[in-house]
C-alpha cells in the first residue's frame, strides 16, 4: 500500500486531540474521558505506522492491548450518556464481561504467539459490542435532545463512532481469506473511514465548544 493514506490516516488522529484540548477547560467528566480516548488512539496511530512503515517490525500485538483500553474508556463514556441507570450498569458492566472473554481468548484459547497475527475474535468482539452500545447511546441521546440534535456534542462523536465500528467489522471479517489485492484494497477503506471519523470527531469538539453542555450530560459532572 502506498504510504500516503496511511500517513493521512494517522496525522488524521492527532486532530481530535490537538482540537479537543479547548474541551478539558470545561472539566466534565465526559469531555475529560474523550480526550483520553483521543490521546490513546493517537499515540497507537503513531507507534503502529512507525513500526510497520519505517521500522517494518510486527505489531500486532499492540493492537490487542490497545483494543482493551479502547473499549473501557468508550463503554465508561457511552454509560454516562444514558438516562436510563439500569442501562448505563449494563454497559459499564460489559467491561468485566469482555476483560474476561479476552484473557481466555488470548491466554487460553489462542496459542499462536506470532506477533503479526491480530486476534479474530477479541477485535471483532469488542467492535460488535461497542457498536450495539453506540446505537443504544444515539436513541437515548436522540430522545433526550431530538430538537437540537445538530447542536449536540454527543450525536457527532456516537455517528463517528457507529462509522468506524461498523466498518472495522468488515476488513477484519476477511482476515481469513488470502487474497494480498482485497486485502489492500481494505486497508484503503479503512483508512478513508478512519480519517473520517476523526474528521467527525471535529465536528463534536466544534460543537462542544460552541454551544452549551446538555442538561442531561453538566447534571452528571
Amino acid at each position: 500500500m502506498d504510504i500516503s493514506l496511511p500517513f493521512i490516516s494517522m496525522i488524521s488522529t492527532l486532530l481530535p486531540l490537538l482540537f479537543g484540548i479547548r474541551l478539558l477547560k470545561k472539566q466534565l467528566p465526559a469531555y475529560q474521558l474523550l480526550w483520553a480516548l483521543f490521546a490513546v488512539s493517537a499515540a497507537m496511530e503513531v507507534i503502529l505506522f512507525i513500526t510497520a512503515k519505517l521500522l517494518h517490525t510486527e505489531n500486532a500485538w499492540l493492537v490487542k492491548y490497545y483494543t482493551v483500553i479502547e473499549y473501557v474508556l468508550i463503554v465508561l463514556l457511552l454509560a454516562r450518556w444514558h438516562n436510563n441507570v439500569a442501562v448505563s450498569r449494563l454497559i459499564t458492566g460489559s467491561i468485566a464481561f469482555y476483560l474476561v472473554v479476552w484473557v481466555l481468548i488470548e491466554f487460553v484459547f489462542a496459542k499462536s504467539g506470532d506477533a503479526g497475527v491480530i486476534n479474530v475474535i477479541s477485535r471483532p468482539a469488542a467492535s460488535l459490542l461497542l457498536s450495539v452500545f453506540v446505537f443504544m447511546t444515539l436513541h437515548s441521546v436522540w430522545r433526550q435532545s431530538a430538537d437540537l440534535l445538530s447542536q449536540d456534542f454527543r450525536f457527532w462523536t456516537l455517528i463517528a463512532m457507529a462509522i468506524f465500528y461498523c466498518a472495522s467489522l468488515i476488513p477484519i471479517s476477511f482476515l481469513y481469506i488470502k487474497n494480498r489485492e482485497l486485502m489492500i484494497l481494505l486497508g484503503y477503506a479503512h483508512g478513508i473511514v478512519n480519517i473520517l471519523h476523526n474528521l467527525l470527531f471535529c465536528v463534536g469538539i466544534y460543537i462542544g465548544g460552541k454551544y452549551s453542555v446538555p442538561n442531561s450530560e453538566a447534571a452528571r459532572v
